[in-house]
Order: structure tokens, then sequence, then C-alpha cells
């Protein structure tokens, strides 16, 4: 890998292993990491260690808090202040232990991110026996819906590791997409509207009929309403942009105007010459009449 430092963002479900693949990458401890199913990270979190910048996100679906999408996707928005400009997210699941909400998570980060973080997204298939055969987990992938639709919506851009005894190979692997998604450290995750998503996101966080629903039941009116604040936005941004253009353009046409009456009123001798004949004709309509 490149020696250019890489600003990643690690993000998932509870219990799917981020911190200890964080805590590979680094090939030491700066994560905690617990088992079972109790999220341990409540808040983003951010370590540097040689040639990486991480930050490990809050768990999504976590289960001793509510279950109100929005409140969680507030909290990883905050990544984003921690790690501006990300060179990749890595999506952790769990190996054979693929679910609908895996699917779920996706459309959280895109409620939280934007769509445009997929072109950046690893997907990292974490608890990965080293003495699974490639052939046994590649069946494994095709063979879950769920997987195949997180792989086809990240580029099919995966990766195995055991995170117990991670196999030096599988973490180049890594190393290679997150320097494939990043052009070798020159190109970053960038979204104009994440201002858009974020009052969307505080609107909703504050609706408690989301608690206790399902994540795939409140995404859908929280990505209307974002898709709706994103049209908005860029309807204001392009009457913006036609204004500037309309009065850049009456600016230089008053300049030509300036220019011609400059020439026309040195008369037909000496200044005028061709180019002000062409003037003239032009915009002699704007001129006043000397007769």
């Amino acid at each position: 890998m490149a020696q250019t430092s890489k600003r990643l963002i690690i993000v998932g479900k509870t219990g799917n292993g981020k911190s200890s693949l964080g805590n590979n990458l680094f090939g030491m401890k700066l994560f905690s990491e617990g088992g079972g199913f109790n999220a341990i990270t409540m808040a983003c979190q951010s370590e540097k260690y040689r040639h990486f910048e991480i930050v490990h996100t809050p768990g999504l679906f976590y289960t001793n808090q509510n279950r109100n999408v929005a409140r969680q996707a507030e909290q990883i928005v905050h990544a984003l202040k921690l790690c501006p400009a990300p060179h990749a997210f890595l999506i952790v699941i769990k190996y054979n232990r693929f679910t609908a909400e895996e699917v779920s998570a996706l459309d959280v980060l895109q409620i939280t991110f934007g769509e445009q973080y997929l072109d950046h997204a690893i997907v990292v298939v974490t608890h990965v026996e080293n003495d699974v055969t490639d052939a046994d987990f590649s069946n494994a992938c095709r063979e879950s819906y769920q997987v195949n639709e997180l792989l086809k919506r990240c580029g099919k851009r995966v990766v195995r590791i055991d995170n117990k005894n991670p196999k030096e190979e599988n973490i180049n692997t890594l190393l290679q997409y997150i320097d494939q998604v990043s052009k070798n450290g020159n190109s970053c995750f960038k979204y104009d509207y994440l201002s858009c998503h974020e009052k969307v996101l505080r609107r909703h966080a504050d609706l408690d009929r989301y608690d206790g629903m399902l994540a795939h039941e409140q995404l859908e009116p929280i990505l209307k309403d974002i898709k709706t604040m994103v049209v908005r936005e860029q309807e204001r941004e392009k009457r913006e942009r036609e204004e500037k253009e309309r009065q850049q353009k009456e600016k230089e046409k008053q300049n030509i105007i300036n220019y011609a009456k400059t020439i026309f009123t040195l008369g037909a001798g000496v200044g005028f010459g061709a180019l002000g004949f062409k003037l003239y004709s032009k915009y002699s309509k704007y001129l006043p009449s000397f007769t």
C-alpha cells in the first residue's frame, strides 16, 4: 500500500466486529472490543496511527437504545466532522449472520451520507475463520440475497477476515480496495447536500412514532423528505446560477455598448475603422440619436 495517509470510516450493525477490524488495520488495540451484541461504542471514536485515521461509528440497530433510525443516523453523521473527506467507508457484516437488516443498514447510511458514499464503500465480512475455503465463502455470499444486494450496490468489493487471526493476504486485499476507491489517496468522498440530510434527520429524530418500528418502515418517509429538500436546494442553486449568468451577460453587453459609444463619438474618421463600424451596426439601436 502507498504511504499516503488514508481516512476510513467503519460502519455496520452492532456485534459485527467493527472494533476488531480497526485494531487489525492499526496492528494494535486502540478500539475497545467486546463479545456478544451489546454495543460498546455509543459515539463516534477517532484514532490515528501509522498511515491510518479511522473513525469507529456506533453500531446500527443497537439493542440497548431505541431503534429510531434517524437518531442513529444523526450520531453517525458526526463521523464526517471527525474525519472530513474520508477515502473509504468499510461496511462490516458478520459471516453466516446475513439478515434483511444488512440491506437496511445500507439505506441508513444513504440517509446519513447520501448515495454517493457507495462509490467509496467496501464490504468487509468478519468472523470468517481461516479454514473456510474461498469457494465456500463465495458460495455463502452468493446464496444470500441480502449479501448479493449489498455487494451489487458496493461495486462487488468484498473482503473476508478472521478477526482473531487475520491473514496478511486478506488485509492486503482490503488495502488494495482502499487504494482503488480512493485512487491511491487522490479521491475522497464529497457530497454537497449533506446539510439537507442533517436537517431532515434532525426533524425525524424527534418523531416518537418511529420508536419500535422496523428500519425499512422508517426509511421511506425519511428518504422522501431528503430527496424533496435536495431537489429544492438544487433548484435554488440553479436560479442563482441563471441570475448570475444573466447579470454577467448584461454587464458584458453594457461594456460593449459603452465601447461602441466611445468609438462612435470619435466619428467616422481616424478612430472608427472596421471594428467600430461593426459594433455600431450591431448596437446602434442602443445608442442615442445624434440627429
